[in-house]
């Protein structure tokens, strides 16, 4: 169990094997899934899945397996070359994505947090699994804009923006405000969550995306939402 495990059997996967989202979500629960206690009407928040839980509270992925396995299936046949992840939190997310899609051609990846929260086992592990992965706490938006600027010279220039950052109504809306500009479609973490309303209302307010909000025991928690645009 572990993240490095689940990156070694990811790599060694066949792509029959990749688009399956049953070993996706396999491979999810080999690398762990991040401590959290909580309860919703009686069932733990991982419903069937909490045996995959790691009992320390830095590693793991913040993620149910059966939501984030279809996810990255549907994202397979998108050709994303180019990926922006905001909000990396512990990176273990944004590393077992950027090893997926590498899988269908992913070429690098940009990294933002207003945090520096980052494993730093990650970054041994984008190096040794040949990750171009580009990571950057930033402490104002002037830091954060002058990283994107380097990017701005091309129209959409990432293929993805994933956003994870401030759950709040108005914190999400200003990301997509910012991050928007330059991705071809944006992806959204806890769509349906009665933990997070405020990125589930900004999700209401989106057009046209698809969800992925299967839970074991049916409870609204975390949630992936995807739209291009």
């Amino acid at each position: 169990m572990g993240l490095e495990a689940a990156l070694q059997r990811l790599s060694g996967a066949t792509v029959q094997d990749l688009l399956s989202e049953e070993f996706v979500a396999d491979a999810v629960r080999l690398a762990g899934l991040y401590y959290d206690p909580r309860f919703l009407e009686g069932v733990h928040l991982y419903g069937d899945d909490v045996e995959w839980m790691r009992s320390d509270k830095s590693h793991g992925l913040w993620q149910i397996p059966t939501q984030l396995a279809p996810f990255l299936v549907e994202l397979a046949g998108r050709k994303v070359k180019t990926f922006l992840d905001v909000g990396t939190f512990n990176g273990w997310t944004l590393t077992f994505i950027a090893a997926y899609l590498q899988r269908f051609g992913l070429e690098r990846a940009l990294a933002l947090d207003r945090w520096n929260l980052l494993d730093p086992a990650c970054e041994d592990l984008w190096a040794a699994h040949g990750l171009d992965i580009e990571y950057l706490a930033f402490d104002s938006e002037e830091v954060r804009d002058r990283a994107l600027a380097r990017y701005k010279k091309a129209e959409k220039p990432f293929d993805l923006a994933f956003i994870d950052a401030d759950h709040s109504h108005e914190g999400v809306r200003a990301d997509v405000k910012v991050y928007a500009p330059l991705a071809k479609a944006l992806a959204f973490h806890d769509v349906n969550d009665v933990f997070c309303p405020g990125v589930a209302g900004m999700w209401a307010e989106i057009a046209g995306g698809v969800e992925f909000t299967h839970h074991s025991r049916g409870l609204k928690v975390m949630g992936l939402g995807l739209v291009t645009l």
